[in-house]
């Protein structure tokens, strides 16, 4: 099952975003800590000035364990930050309005290129034991 448990810039004022943001220094750890504590087989997470989206893939359920990390990992509570998450799972994870976020990612000033922010992995993207992407 998809699983995708964020906020965005008309869910949650800015003071919020950037308390929830991800140093670049910080997504290996985040990335392995996701995966470990909601039981995702594989996860994502994306981090601009607008957006804050944790996407992953599980056997199960495993919205509120994304959401209550996304808590723990910034020393947050729970209850201060859930009116400003939304949750998706299964077949609403992968729907077109999740497109948004491509509006976000400025890619010319990339110049080409994509940041990786894990050793050998896909662009954003912690691989599973498998070592495959899906």
């Amino acid at each position: 099952m998809i699983v995708v448990v964020g906020l965005n810039h008309e869910t949650a004022p800015v003071a919020v975003r950037e308390a929830l943001a991800f140093p670049k220094e910080g997504l290996p750890e985040a990335l392995a800590r996701v995966r470990e504590e909601a039981g995702l087989g594989e996860a994502v997470i994306l981090s601009t000035c607008n957006r804050v989206e944790v996407y992953g893939r599980s056997t199960g359920s495993s919205g509120d364990a994304v959401a209550a990390f996304l808590a723990r990992f910034h020393s947050r509570n729970l209850e201060d930050i859930a009116p400003h998450l939304y949750r998706l799972e299964g077949e609403a994870a992968t729907g077109l309005e999740q497109m948004g976020y491509l509006a976000d990612l400025d890619l010319g000033r990339l110049g080409g290129r994509a940041p990786t922010f894990a050793p050998d992995a896909v662009p954003w993207v912690e691989r599973g034991e498998s070592g495959t992407d899906r």
